[in-house]
């Protein structure tokens, strides 16, 4: 299994940073976290009191972060 066979290492880049997201929503207070693997790397980004807010993988088809997307587009 993907999980089992590989270690993802997280990273914290970034701490206090503001956000604006394309909808031009402006979040305060992000810490940008970056996880990496043997095949993948991908970059989350955390508003406190909200919770993922984006996150960008640089293998698009991945499991790891497939499942991410952009927060409050609609």
């Amino acid at each position: 299994s993907y999980y089992v066979d590989n270690r993802i290492t997280a990273t914290v880049k970034r701490r206090g940073a503001q956000m604006k997201m394309p909808d031009a929503k402006i979040y305060d207070d992000v810490i940008e976290v970056l996880y990496t693997s043997k095949s993948d790397s991908t970059v989350k980004w955390f508003a406190r009191g909200v919770g993922l807010i984006y996150s960008s993988s640089n293998v698009t088809d991945s499991d790891f972060g497939a499942e991410m997307s952009l927060v409050g587009q609609k």
